[in-house]
């Protein structure tokens, strides 16, 4: 987390609420937790967790302000923790731990803004060229394509370069895959071409 990012998160602590000790500290830790490794580099450490347990209980040596500054740690916690993971997330591949959690951000966000349809489906097709890339199992990458299918399936005459994009992918993909992982990588290609079809007649 850079200096302006915890300069950030300091002012909104101090307008929840939080003494000007209290928010700092708080922000200090947000820049701690925010320099953690990624979950599949971390281990079981207690040294690390007696560290986090010392650094929040040496936060506050004021009995009376305490109920107000667990409201603001846990708030501070709850914001770190959930942007922390999802940036994780957002990096992750099908198959991964956090995998789901990318994918049910991605559901409210198009709710949201129909418009991102597109760019699920553009990272459905890069998603299929790592699997291949990395020489995952053909299930995961037939799972993928459903995925891709469906998205291609609610694209707008907008979405046509978008279209293109992923054809090129998956045909790059194709070129390198399993004979398995091909069959469903066709259906995929196979569903653009129709849908760029039915969109430009």
């Amino acid at each position: 987390m850079n200096s302006n990012n915890t300069n950030q998160l300091e002012t909104e602590l101090r307008k929840a609420g939080a003494s000007h000790d209290e928010a700092a500290q708080l922000a200090q830790l947000g820049a701690a937790l925010h320099e953690l490794p990624h979950p599949a580099q971390i281990h079981h450490s207690s040294e690390l967790k007696r560290e986090l347990a010392r650094q929040i209980i040496a936060t506050s040596n004021e009995p009376k302000r305490w109920m107000p500054w667990m409201t603001a740690v846990g708030f501070s916690a709850a914001l770190i923790g959930g942007i922390f993971v999802t940036s994780v997330a957002r990096s992750s591949y099908p198959g991964d731990l956090t995998y789901s959690l990318k994918r049910a951000s991605e559901q409210i966000t198009v709710a949201v803004q129909p418009a991102y349809r597109d760019q699920m489906m553009m990272r459905r097709s890069d998603e299929v060229r790592h699997l291949v890339e990395t020489h995952a199992d053909s299930k995961l990458v037939a799972v993928t394509i459903d995925s891709y299918i469906y998205d291609v399936g609610r694209t707008s005459p907008e979405s046509y370069r978008a279209l293109e994009y992923c054809t090129k992918v998956l045909q790059d993909a194709r070129a390198k895959a399993s004979v398995q992982a091909a069959q469903s990588i066709d259906a995929g290609l196979k569903a653009a071409s129709d849908r760029e079809r039915k969109l430009t007649s």
